[in-house]
């Protein structure tokens, strides 16, 4: 939806997302907790209303050192 009254915040946080997940997938892998998704991977349901959950673990890849 769009128009003349459509949300501020809607595009702020588009454009935020669209910077973040970057940063996050380059500093962190994402490993699978449950060893049986990865024989049987799990399913995501985009257009149900329930959440999806699929536990992950994220370990830390790149280290930045400020000095």
């Amino acid at each position: 939806m769009g128009g003349k009254r459509i949300c501020v915040g809607k595009t702020f946080a588009e454009v935020l997302i669209k910077f973040t997940m970057p940063i996050i997938y380059h500093h962190f892998d994402f490993k699978l907790s449950n060893p049986e998704h990865h024989v049987n991977k799990p399913t995501v349901n985009i257009n149900s209303t329930a959440p999806s959950v699929i536990p992950a673990k994220l370990i830390l890849r790149n280290r930045v050192l400020i000095k």
